[in-house]
């Protein structure tokens, strides 16, 4: 996942993971549920925009830039829409995903 974009593999043993290349160049796998895989499918299906102008998975919803790929700055607002909407049923995770 290269800032925001997307490549998998299915790895032996029977999960699937996504290469991501993160701060620093620090490349990691992370494992992705069959879950994430039908959230996604419904997102391409019904959400994306089907005029979108690049392979991105996830693009911006608004014009002007509708269709185009979504930026690290462009996926800090779409995050903090959702903290916002949460209020106070967001609680902070650690790194394992547990709360703090």
């Amino acid at each position: 996942m290269k800032e925001r974009g997307l490549c998998s593999s299915w790895v032996p043993g029977g999960c699937w993971v996504a290469h991501v290349d993160g701060k620093g160049g620090h490349h990691r796998l992370v494992p992705i549920s069959n879950r994430f895989f039908e959230h996604l499918t419904a997102y391409l299906d019904s959400k994306r925009p089907a005029d979108a102008g690049t392979d991105q998975v996830f693009v911006v919803f608004k014009r002007p830039r509708r269709g185009q790929p979504l930026t690290a700055a462009g996926l800090d607002e779409v995050l903090d829409g959702a903290r916002r909407r949460a209020g106070s049923r967001m609680r902070p995770a650690t790194s394992c995903g547990t709360p703090a």
